[in-house]
């Protein structure tokens, strides 16, 4: 299955956030989204709580449709979360899958 990995902040979540979504399984290049929100930012920066975050996704997933999935690995991993472990984690847990990472416009000046 192709799987774009949505990685973000998601605090909170908003319908540009469903819009990406939404989009990126209109375009037929990936099967499944799996919104992942992060658990311990690696810069500090301060955010609502991780299960808050997790519920806030899950409603967004359910509101986009099939396809949306809220990936919760992040807490399973040592802090804080950089996004190479999170893919490195997820490609060696489901080895049958192939990834893409999506971020937000917003992060872009960051990195």
């Amino acid at each position: 299955m192709r799987v774009a990995v949505y990685g973000g902040s998601f605090d909170p979540p908003h319908v540009g956030h469903a819009m990406v979504c939404g989009w990126l399984l209109w375009t037929d290049r990936v099967d499944a989204v799996w919104v992942t929100p992060t658990r311990a930012h690696p810069f500090g920066k301060d955010s609502a709580p991780f299960d808050a975050r997790v519920a806030w996704c899950r409603a967004l997933a359910q509101s986009v449709g099939p396809g949306v999935e809220v990936c919760t690995l992040e807490q399973t991993l040592p802090a804080p979360s950089y996004t190479v472990h999170t893919l490195d984690a997820l490609a060696a847990r489901h080895p049958e899958h192939s990834f893409q990472w999506v971020l937000g416009a917003d992060l872009l000046p960051s990195t």
